[in-house]
């Protein structure tokens, strides 16, 4: 998925990245170690503090002893206290990428503040750690489809005895990845996106997504 960034040019790819999804935190973790080094444990586990927030930007105005690139990894951001999330803006947005870096996640990108997803380029995640067989992600396509198609009976049938909601959300996902300039696409992902942070959503919350 992160292929999608490669072609938007210097500008973006200096952007300070916000991952977001079901497979976040493992994509954050893994830009980080490609990007250089942590110069501190991450941050936000149990909510950002805004204590946090100015240890933060305190190491963001630091030069590492090292060659490397530093970067901080903080998250999850959906999670982050508002005063905390105020006090990183000014950071976010004059990073220039050469000497500290900060590395954002969150599990949902609707919950983070308006204020830091303006600062920051935003990056799905889909998840690796869910396994989809083949019918689920046929039913995923075919709910797609019917969503597109305002198919509410074909919609109630493709969730009849659903196996397991969290990977039928994840693979509607992705199905829908391919489809996100158009308008009903994104309306059905909005509808979704808060889903994606729970481990076992019920049928009843996915079916009231498709057609509440």
């Amino acid at each position: 998925m992160f292929d999608l960034w490669a072609d938007l040019g210097d500008q973006l790819l200096m952007s300070v990245k916000l991952f977001h999804g079901p497979g976040a935190w493992q994509a954050a973790c893994q830009e980080a170690e490609s990007l250089g080094r942590l110069v501190a444990d991450p941050f936000g586990a149990d909510g950002l503090k805004v204590d946090e927030a100015r240890q933060i930007v305190m190491l963001l105005n630091s030069t590492p002893v090292c060659s490397e690139l530093g970067v901080v990894l903080v998250g999850p951001m959906d999670d982050a206290n508002s005063k905390a999330s105020d006090a990183l803006l000014k950071s976010l947005e004059e990073n220039d990428g050469e000497v500290v870096v900060p590395v954002l996640w969150a599990r949902d990108l609707g919950t983070v503040t308006a204020t830091v997803r303006s600062r920051c380029l935003p990056v799905w995640v889909p998840g690796t750690d869910s396994v989809l067989d083949e019918v689920v992600e046929n039913r995923a396509r075919a709910l797609v489809d019917a969503y597109m198609g305002d198919d509410q009976v074909r919609i109630v049938s493709e969730l009849d005895e659903p196996k397991g909601m969290a990977p039928l959300v994840v693979a509607v996902a992705e199905a829908l990845v391919p489809h996100l300039a158009d308008k009903g696409a994104r309306m059905l992902w909005e509808r979704l996106r808060p889903l994606t942070k729970y481990d076992n959503p019920t049928p009843y919350e996915v079916l009231s997504a498709f057609v509440g």
